[in-house]
């Protein structure tokens, strides 16, 4: 089916548990679709694993992946950001094998990187938060990040994000227990261009009243809050 149909540019296989590595080996020995497609979703593909993920590596020109991959390590994330520079939006979800120095590896060579959205990628921390920051004060490309679940996550890490990328216009911060008002603060002093802010989640549990005012008083060309 895949040869038939030469022209795809989109695929969406999003909750497709039966989707597995087999599957994504087929489609990327076909030898037009590698050079079509700019835009892969995978979320809720359970039976792909971080051996069929590799063959991504033969999409040189995707734009957008959406990955959920219980499976997935550091050196198959970075083997696909070198294999796929171009990427724009990038979606992981359910990454839980994934450390500080994977992700970091992997935004590293995304010099295009303009959406970010990481769903509980349990390992993540300020450390790495930090490491991403300093890797977008070079790129200077992302606009938006959403994080979800990332518990590990606190205001140290909020402050890292806010002073190195300064290109953020939409930020979602959901079930991030550590963050608080302090982190709320540095958000508004200095991302001050913020157009779209998400807050909240069960594990939000630290964002006061007082946090909300820094936000009425300080983004003042807030379009969107939640």
């Amino acid at each position: 089916m895949a040869s038939g149909l030469p022209r795809v540019e989109n695929l969406s296989l999003e909750n497709c548990p039966q989707v597995t590595d087999d599957d994504l080996m087929v489609l990327a020995s076909v030898p037009v679709i590698p050079h079509n497609f700019r835009c892969v979703k995978l979320s809720g593909c359970w039976g792909v694993t971080g051996a069929g993920l590799k063959h991504l590596a033969n999409f040189h020109e995707l734009w957008v992946l959406h990955l959920t991959c219980s499976g997935l390590t550091d050196d198959v994330l970075t083997m696909i950001a070198h294999a796929l520079p171009s990427l724009r939006q990038v979606e992981l979800g359910g990454c839980w094998n994934l450390s500080n120095d994977g992700l970091a590896s992997f935004v590293a060579p995304l010099k295009f990187l303009q959406r970010l959205k990481l769903v509980r990628c349990i390992q993540l921390s300020d450390v790495g938060m930090a490491a991403i920051a300093h890797v977008q004060a070079v790129h200077r490309s992302l606009l938006e990040l959403e994080l979800s679940g990332c518990a590990d996550v606190t205001d140290d890490g909020i402050l890292s994000l806010a002073t190195f990328v300064r290109t953020l216009t939409h930020l979602q911060i959901v079930g991030c227990p550590g963050v608080t008002d302090h982190g709320l603060a540095h958000l508004c002093r200095l991302l001050p261009l913020l157009q779209h802010l998400k807050l909240g989640g069960a594990g939000c549990t630290s964002i006061t009243d007082s946090g909300l005012m820094h936000i009425s008083r300080s983004l003042l060309h807030l379009h969107y809050l939640s």
